[in-house]
């Protein structure tokens, strides 16, 4: 499995939720007719990406979808396609290694051609294409730095198009027309009318990537110079912080969900006894205020163990928590 596949089953275990794996052909895929792969029954890491990888080895050529499972709750508190048709898997005697949707691996067709091929970092276009295949829109905003302190992005040339190679276009022709200027993608989904994704892929003072040719379904090609973007899936805000990005794309993930984030803290007595005590709360949504909130605590409480939370405020109920700071 990918790295990223086993950090997200092991932070949904470390979050007390379980795990489960469903599969579909293609022709169920379109219909969202999904089947329940063998239950997993177990909380340990190690025997949980066994059985994942036992069941991407059984579906080769099918979808694959990792499910996370609230058990309290008795809801799903994450979808997330893993393997896809034509992907091909690599069987070792552990595990097997499937180009996820979360890999930008070379053996992967879509990121290692058409990322090189656009310009595009390889993990921007993989993203790209793990959410049209969701069946979501893709969007794009720009802003100066000015208007980006003040959070004031505008928006840049709608892409009605769903299909990939023309999507992908659109956005290199977006970084090009936008070089200088920072640019977010976006993902929307038309049936909620709601954005599920935003995530920066340019930035001031990245290095275009001298002109690319990028070729179409019809074969026609067409050359533009854009940038180059280095920003990786995590990197979702300024340089500037303090914070880890581990810990930036989990206050994106919340935020974006609409969850409220809060913070508590607790020296290692209190650490001990598990008696956190709360920071000042944080009432914006607004990310760059967030994150400067978090900021303050984890400065505040230098010396302390300090522990994000995701709140869903519309429950009344945790959904993460997470320490981010540990003494020393």
């Amino acid at each position: 499995l990918s790295s990223d596949i086993q950090t997200q089953v092991s932070q949904l275990l470390a979050q007390g939720y379980r795990i489960g794996a469903e599969y579909a052909d293609e022709r169920h895929f379109r219909t969202s007719s999904w089947k329940s792969a063998s239950s997993i029954h177990s909380n340990r890491k190690s025997e949980v990406i066994a059985a994942l990888s036992d069941c991407l080895a059984e579906h080769e050529g099918e979808y694959v979808r990792l499910i996370g499972i609230d058990p309290k709750a008795r809801r799903r508190v994450l979808e997330e396609i893993i393997q896809k048709p034509g992907e091909q898997a690599t069987i070792t005697r552990k595990s097997v290694v499937p180009p996820s949707s979360y890999s930008s691996s070379s053996s992967s067709s879509y990121s290692s051609a058409k990322a090189s091929s656009s310009g595009l970092n390889p993990e921007v276009a993989e993203k790209v294409h793990q959410l049209l295949g969701q069946g979501y829109r893709i969007g794009a905003e720009y802003a100066d730095e000015r208007r980006f302190r003040t959070s004031s992005w505008k928006s840049a040339t709608s892409i009605h198009s769903e299909r990939e190679s023309e999507v992908i276009a659109a956005l290199s022709d977006c970084l090009a027309e936008h070089e200088g200027e920072y640019v977010r993608l976006m993902g929307i989904d038309p049936k909620a009318k709601r954005r599920i994704l935003e995530e920066i892929i340019q930035r001031p003072g990245d290095k275009p990537q001298a002109a690319a040719s990028y070729s179409n379904n019809n074969g026609a090609k067409s050359s533009n110079n854009y940038k180059r973007t280095q920003l990786s899936t995590p990197k979702i805000q300024n340089s500037n912080t303090s914070l880890s990005q581990e810990t930036l794309e989990n206050v994106r993930q919340l935020l974006s969900q609409g969850y409220k984030i809060g913070t508590e803290h607790a020296d290692k007595r209190r650490f001990r006894t598990s008696s956190w005590q709360s920071c000042s709360p944080i009432s914006s949504t607004r990310e760059s205020e967030v994150i400067e909130s978090l900021e303050d605590c984890i400065a505040n409480h230098s010396d302390e163990y300090v522990r994000l939370i995701g709140i869903d405020s519309k429950q009344k109920r945790r959904v993460l928590e997470k320490i981010i700071q540990k003494p020393n």
